[in-house]
């Protein structure tokens, strides 16, 4: 069983994430999906565990100042390294979501987790980091949560979550399944010779819908609303890929 080491995981498979997410296509994606959230009042957003910088400079574009929350030191590199590529200036910070130090005076108008963030964060933590999350938000902040759907993987036992191309080497994410956790794995290997190979593994946490939104109400967050995409399909328990919830502060 791996280790719930999520920055060892992530520090690890930074060096070929940006090309198992499609980074530049991905990016153009993201623009137009996270337009909506923003209202015309919106100056400051936080990304949270903004991995290699995909929402963080989508945010950006769209004119936001934007502070970018990882804990993984090489996804921070990373993500500062398409910043720049990008001609975007975000401010990093290589620090857990749960790590965010109680005296963080900053307060944004809108916080993303994406990219099934959340799933790492260990049922111990999870309400603290809520909790984080509700005080860095402005009065009338935004809040967006992004899990894959919990509820579908489990009841069906979807042990595949995807599987991408790039240039000469292929992707797998899959799942092994235990009793209070799953294990995600990242098998990449090279098309034309594939015993050059490598699983990446952590332990990761399967949030349904009900126990996201009783944590949301603990912490203070009202107007509660979940749909299935970021294009704001309904949420269906059993047809969903993704679970989006938005609250506000």
């Amino acid at each position: 069983m791996p280790e719930n080491n999520t920055e060892s995981f992530y520090n690890e498979i930074s060096s070929f994430y940006d090309d198992m997410i499609d980074f530049e296509k991905s990016l153009e994606k993201r623009k137009l999906q996270l337009q909506k959230f923003i209202k015309d009042d919106f100056k400051t957003a936080a990304d949270l565990g903004c991995g290699s910088g995909l929402d963080s400079i989508a945010l950006s574009s769209l004119g936001l100042k934007v502070t970018a929350f990882d804990p993984s030191d090489m996804m921070i590199r990373k993500a500062r390294e398409n910043a720049r590529a990008n001609m975007q200036e975000i401010d990093f910070i290589c620090s857990g979501l749960e790590n965010i130090p109680l005296g963080y005076k900053q307060k944004f108008d809108i916080a993303l987790s994406l990219g099934n963030t959340f799933a790492n964060i260990s049922p111990e933590k999870i309400e603290r980091s809520i909790g984080k999350v509700y005080k860095i938000l402005n009065s009338g902040g935004k809040f967006v949560l992004q899990i894959l759907n919990y509820t579908r993987i489990l009841s069906n036992e979807e042990k595949i979550v995807g599987i991408n191309s790039k240039n000469d080497f292929t992707f797998v994410r899959y799942y092994d399944f235990h009793s209070n956790h799953l294990n995600f794995n990242i098998l990449k290997f090279n098309s034309a010779y594939p015993d050059d190979r490598k699983v990446s593994s952590t332990k990761i946490f399967p949030y349904k819908k009900k126990f996201l939104i009783n944590e949301l109400k603990k912490s203070g967050f009202r107007k509660i609303k979940c749909f299935g995409s970021l294009s704001l399909d309904k949420f269906s328990n059993l047809s969903s890929k993704d679970l989006i919830i938005l609250a506000e502060k």
